[in-house]
């Protein structure tokens, strides 16, 4: 028939070029079973969480591990049913969602998680965005500390340049409520 391809890839010709490819992706990878038996980690992953599949055998002992304040939150077969039915609702694919994590070393990150679910195999991606957040909230906590200065200056504020640079520009900020 005219437009038919074959398969990208033959997973039981191809596995071993697949393998490679997950393996040198620069993103973490994990890769697991829809009963949560985890099957696969790339060197990304390790390297940014410390885990090893002798570590985290299933979803359910990363969690355990990595989210240990999260026992308020939901259970991880919760989270594992949930995942599956919002990436079943979305074509294979769930939202990116920021989580907290804690590396087998005990340090915190904030990862950035999408996951790719084919209704047997669960291909997670998880990128480190710790240093992106602090960055963000400095951002926010600097502007806000402008913001407030401005705002409840007892006079107008004067920002300019030296009366001998050229061009001479001079910038007022009035106070609001002046």
């Amino acid at each position: 028939m005219p437009g038919d391809q074959p398969p990208f890839f033959d997973l039981e010709t191809d596995a071993g070029i697949l393998r490679t490819l997950v393996d040198g992706f620069p993103i973490a990878i994990g890769i697991a079973t829809k009963d949560g038996v985890m099957r696969h980690l790339n060197h990304s992953f390790i390297a940014a969480f410390g885990y090893t599949l002798d570590d985290i055998p299933t979803f359910t002992d990363w969690y355990d591990k990595a989210r240990p304040d999260s026992l308020n939150l939901m259970s991880p077969q919760e989270f594992w049913q949930r995942l599956g039915e919002e990436s079943a609702a979305n074509g294979g694919y769930s939202k990116p969602r920021m989580l907290d994590f804690t590396t087998r070393e005990g340090r915190p990150v904030t990862i950035e998680q999408t996951v790719v679910f084919n209704g047997e195999v669960f291909l997670g991606f998880f990128n480190d965005v710790t240093k992106r957040m602090q960055e963000q909230q400095r951002e926010s906590a600097q502007s806000a500390f402008r913001r407030a200065v401005i705002e409840n200056a007892a006079q107008g504020v004067c920002a300019c340049h030296a009366i001998d640079e050229h061009p001479f520009v001079r910038f007022t900020l009035w106070n609001p409520q002046m």
